[in-house]
């Protein structure tokens, strides 16, 4: 759980670095992507739209949507809170509930910034938590690398490749995705 506190403080402290730009500048967006999950034995593929989030076990189930914010603290410097959540209930004469949360923190290096087109490469966090009845929590760190497109001045394309190692989970994942984003200023 102390995990997760430092993911949340992180994620909070956040928005205070946009007020040391001059023209802070935010992109809120969607994903669509496959993960290709490796246990120790077999793998398990999946895609989804909208899709590829923060929690294996939901993508597992048919997907788990995600949406994610990227913020601007510096013009090369990208910081993106991701967030997914799902329930899924299954009735056949007993009723079962399964409740899945995903929050991930991403922080990329833009090589031309955020103003024009440009390659990335990050370092991610994960926290990923689901119950039915009982709970289990992991914790994942991966790396990531993209290039991301301006095609206009209100619109961002993302080609993303993404890894993570769940720790408790012993689970290696692959994702691939394309992000849609929509960038305020």
């Amino acid at each position: 759980m102390n995990r997760f506190a430092l993911l949340l403080m992180i994620l909070l402290v956040t928005p205070a670095c946009l007020t040391a730009q001059d023209k802070p500048s935010l992109e809120i967006g969607m994903r669509a992507g496959f993960s290709l999950v490796l246990p120790e034995e077999g793998s398990i593929l999946n895609f989804a739209v909208p899709g590829g989030g923060a929690s294996p076990v939901a993508s597992l189930l048919g997907g788990s949507s995600t949406v994610h914010f990227a913020f601007f603290p510096t013009p090369q410097i990208m910081v993106e809170p991701q967030l997914s959540f799902s329930v899924l209930s299954v009735s056949n004469g007993d009723t079962e509930t399964l409740t899945t949360v995903g929050v991930t923190g991403q922080v990329a290096y833009l090589f031309t910034g955020a103003m024009a087109n440009s390659a990335y490469v990050g370092f991610s966090g994960s926290f990923f938590s689901m119950s039915n009845g009982g709970s289990e929590s992991d914790f994942a760190v991966g790396g990531t690398v993209g290039y991301r497109f301006l095609p206009r001045d209100f619109m961002a394309i993302r080609i993303e490749a993404s890894y993570r190692r769940w720790f408790d989970f012993e689970l290696n994942e692959i994702n691939g995705a394309i992000i849609l984003g929509f960038v305020l200023d």
